[in-house]
């Protein structure tokens, strides 16, 4: 079996105001914006993305997760496991853990996915992402 090489990969990324970035993914093949959010331990998407990977692909849980949402709240969220998931066009990681969030809102990229490309670099300008790890 052959062992894949990592390479390093430099991505775009969108300003969405103030100090945000977004970046596109591609979760068990299902495409969607994805804020880069480093506060976020963990991969979290909203319920109209996890709908379309549903229809795709059979998802168990795998727990639940205790999470303080942007707004203070603290939620209990459903964890799924998929195989792969891909940050930009180029980037493929292995199998990652996601939440779910009941309401709309964004998809958030998290260190979850981050760490498994570390170390990343954050540019300012021209805006992107640099992944040392990549697939």
């Amino acid at each position: 079996m052959e062992m894949a090489v990592p390479i390093e990969v430099s991505l775009p990324m969108t300003q969405t105001g103030p100090g945000g970035f977004e970046l596109h993914g591609e979760i068990a093949g299902v495409g969607g914006d994805f804020l880069l959010d480093t506060g976020a331990s963990m991969i979290t998407i909203n319920r109209n993305l996890f709908r379309e990977i549903q229809k795709r692909n059979k998802l168990e849980k795998v727990h639940s997760v205790g999470a303080r949402l942007a707004s203070g709240e603290i939620k209990l969220l459903d964890v799924y496991r998929v195989e792969q998931f891909t940050i930009g066009n180029a980037c493929k990681l292995g199998p990652v853990e996601f939440a779910v969030v009941d309401k709309g809102g964004r998809n958030l990229l998290g260190m979850n996915a981050l760490s498994q490309v570390a170390p990343f670099t954050i540019s300012m300008s021209p805006p992107q992402l640099s992944l040392a790890q990549c697939l």
